[in-house]
């Protein structure tokens, strides 16, 4: 058989430096390829001299949803337990050593990092970006590379976090009485609020809302009946009552924080599906209160649904940005007072 040919074959020893060297090659033309196809990129080999600046790999993609646009991102590759290490009994929780990465912070530019799995040929990432002074150790198993990864990367280098969050927005409001909060509203006066808002909701429907960091944002009665269910309190349906006239304004702004919620996977013969729910926090939003004629400092929260389908056999599949769908979908909005 032909594999006797190298059954008996002797094969030079490598010593450990030579091996790793090997390794890293090889990592580095597997994440090459691999970041072709997950984010619809080019790559460029990076010189000795930009290798030495710790750059591997220069990543140019295509925006998923600018047209004529593209990012480019200096990407560093590496693999093995010396750097990070996954526990797939701990829902693929990547956890990387620390030490091993602080050339990367306080650059005047983003950095992908990808580590390579070497048992399973995963791929996972992480992004330090411009100007940091620190990064979290341990991620998800939304860091695993896939087609749904190019969607995480402009939402990571974007989303720098916009101290001005709703700067120059308002919404006007009742006076806040801590101890009736239920009726802060008569019947009356509360069902045409909430007919107010039913009609700036229905508005923010039509409109064609675009965030930079999520891209276009559907507001659908999904969110409309999350935000008025039953079992809601009724403070909490006041809340997303009032705030809901500028709810498209808010939508297109960059938000002051952004985190995951919530994260699920799923898996059919043909596609995986992956789901987000995040949440986005706004400063600096004020509202007017009617019986103070004054502005109030409040924080405003927007909860997201992301999903994404991308094939299972994204790797080898010719037709791949065909067959990518993603979909971001509004789910609730209220606000919070400051403490004072």
């Amino acid at each position: 058989m032909l594999k006797n040919v190298f059954t008996n074959s002797s094969k030079p020893l490598l010593v450990n430096t030579k091996l790793n060297d090997i390794n890293g090659h090889d990592a580095e033309r597997l994440t090459a390829s691999s970041l072709t196809l997950a984010l619809n990129s080019r790559i460029s080999w990076a010189s000795r001299k930009e290798d030495n600046a710790k750059t591997d790999l220069i990543l140019t993609m295509l925006h998923p949803w600018i047209e004529n646009k593209a990012e480019v991102i200096l990407t560093q590759v590496k693999s093995g337990k010396t750097y990070a290490e996954v526990n797939p009994s701990d829902n693929y929780h990547f956890k990387i050593v620390k030490n091993k990465f602080k050339p990367y912070l306080n650059l005047n530019h983003h950095t992908l990092i990808c580590w390579v799995e070497r048992e399973s040929n995963e791929i996972f990432w992480f992004i330090i970006k411009a100007n940091s002074q620190y990064y979290r150790n341990t991620y998800g198993s939304s860091h695993k590379l896939s087609p749904a990864t190019r969607f995480d990367v402009i939402r990571v280098i974007n989303g720098f976090g916009d101290t001005n969050g709703g700067k120059g927005l308002q919404f006007a409001t009742k006076e806040f009485n801590a101890e009736q909060i239920r009726y802060k509203y008569s019947y009356e006066s509360f069902k045409k609020l909430r007919e107010t808002a039913k009609i700036c909701y229905n508005k923010s429907k039509t409109k064609n809302l675009l965030s930079n960091i999520f891209g276009n944002i559907e507001v659908t009665n999904y969110g409309w009946r999350h935000m008025t269910r039953e079992s809601r309190w009724s403070q909490y349906k006041v809340s997303s009552f009032e705030i809901t006239p500028i709810l498209d304004k808010i939508l297109e702004r960059s938000p002051t924080k952004h985190f995951i919620q919530n994260y699920w996977e799923e898996t059919t013969e043909f596609y995986n599906y992956r789901k987000t729910e995040y949440l986005l926090e706004y400063h600096k939003i004020k509202k007017d209160v009617f019986s103070k004629s004054k502005l109030i400092d409040v924080d405003v929260y927007v909860k997201l649904i992301e999903t994404v389908e991308y094939p299972k056999n994204w790797r080898e599949n010719s037709k791949l940005t065909q067959t990518i769908n993603r979909r971001v979908i509004f789910k609730s909005i209220y606000y919070k007072q400051k403490s004072s």
